[in-house]
């Protein structure tokens, strides 16, 4: 026992050269990370301290009507409700159509079913950005312009093969034996789905949402593109908005507004990133 604590201490003390390098490695990229998030909320003080927190979520009508823009509002409030609506869509279509089938893809057998799950997972491979002008003709031809419901559809698109991967790697772990007794037992095949794989799939299933709710909540690009009206906008184009009216003097506001959009992230990764962990380790290992 004494020899092997002794051991022990020894090699805790023991700085290797690799394991200097990876300190070092891990500091700078910490700090590399750092750095920007504590610029921007340095930045969002600028001028008038925490009346820019104030101006964006109280005064942002009173300030496009003083700047002579009565018809472009800038309501944080307004922005904040079409975000959240769509994410909360985005988040239920995802893991109801994914879970699904994923469950067909891991434990049922039919023709063609590789084939259709390689197809889904090269969706992971398509840039985003290509797909703007052919959802623009399609959200223009059944007249979802302007509204933010429009964004439920692109999105889901979007998150369709990386949580497939997970989830379905996931329930590949589920033994099949224990399936297979179940059914014997009486159980049809939608309770094994949601008294056996739900139950057992909890952390991929959450890694799924998280990442679902990241991709809906972080989106520019396609609100940019499809929504033009000020009542049909999302949070992320609200410092857009500011740019617009009050120019680079205006940066305290636009920065406070980056800092208020950022902190839903922040709360659900500081909360949930055991559930990320686990859930990407358990559909990793079969």
């Amino acid at each position: 026992m004494k020899m092997e604590k002794y051991s022990r201490n020894q090699y805790r003390g023991h700085w290797s050269a690799g394991r200097i390098v990876s300190q070092i490695f891990i500091i700078l990229m910490t700090v590399i990370w750092i750095y920007p998030i504590y610029k921007m909320i340095e930045r969002s003080f600028f001028g008038q301290g925490w009346g820019n927190y104030q101006r964006v979520l109280f005064q942002a009508d009173s300030f496009t009507i003083a700047k002579g823009y009565n018809a472009e509002i800038a309501d944080f409030w307004i922005y904040l409700k079409n975000s959240l609506m769509v994410t909360g869509i985005d988040m239920i279509l995802i893991l109801v159509c994914v879970s699904l089938a994923a469950f067909a893809f891991s434990k049922m057998d039919f023709p063609g079913n590789n084939v259709l799950y390689i197809l889904t997972l090269i969706g992971m491979m398509m840039p985003a950005a290509g797909f703007i002008v052919p959802y623009f003709i399609t959200l223009k031809t059944i007249g979802l312009t302007n509204n933010p419901f429009g964004l439920v559809g692109p999105h889901v698109a979007a998150s369709i093969p990386m949580s497939m991967l997970i989830i379905r790697n996931s329930m590949d772990a589920v033994n099949d034996e224990m399936i297979e007794s179940a059914i014997i037992d009486g159980c049809s095949k939608i309770r094994v789905f949601i008294s056996m794989c739900i139950p057992l799939c909890k952390p991929a299933i959450g890694t799924a949402a998280i990442f679902a709710f990241m991709g809906s909540w972080n989106d520019y690009l396609l609100p940019l593109v499809l929504l033009n009206s000020p009542e049909s906008m999302t949070i992320t184009l609200l410092p857009q908005r500011f740019t617009a009216f009050g120019g680079g003097s205006n940066y305290g506001v636009i920065f406070a507004s980056l800092v208020l959009i950022s902190i839903p992230i922040f709360i659900i990764y500081l909360f949930c990133q055991r559930y990320i962990q686990s859930g990407i380790a358990t559909g990793t290992i079969k």
